[in-house]
């Protein structure tokens, strides 16, 4: 159900994330399970409304690491910008060097979208 495709179906396994059904280890894993199947911005959404609750199930490092794990899939900048917003707002500073790495894959993403997109679709409508 993480990689599900159906909106209504990532929303449950959004919610699951914040059930005690699943052990903490599994748990923590399906918002970024669901945003690498196409809904990043839903998991995204999801993960900063329910920020505090998400970090008294995660330990330690992870914590650093947790909130740009969930949009690494992103390709536009906005959420970059956004994430980088989020982690200096709400985690300790040493999380902002991880923050920074997942912004500037995106960033780089997002710039090879612009580029490479119309040209691909030029492509496509001469072939």
């Amino acid at each position: 159900m993480n990689s599900a495709v159906d909106p209504r179906l990532a929303e449950q396994s959004l919610k699951l994330s914040l059930s005690t059904t699943l052990p903490p280890l599994v748990a923590n894993r399906v918002i970024a399970e669901v945003a690498g199947s196409e809904h990043v911005d839903m998991a995204w959404a999801f993960a900063k409304q329910n920020g505090a609750a998400l970090l008294s199930s995660i330990n330690g490092f992870e914590r650093n690491r947790y909130f740009a794990g969930i949009v690494r899939s992103a390709n536009e900048a906005a959420v970059a910008d956004d994430l980088e917003t989020w982690v200096k707002a709400n985690l300790p500073a040493d999380a902002m060097a991880e923050a920074q790495r997942t912004a500037e894959a995106i960033r780089t993403r997002a710039q090879l979208k612009t580029r490479v997109v119309p040209q691909l679709v030029g492509a496509l409508k001469q072939g």
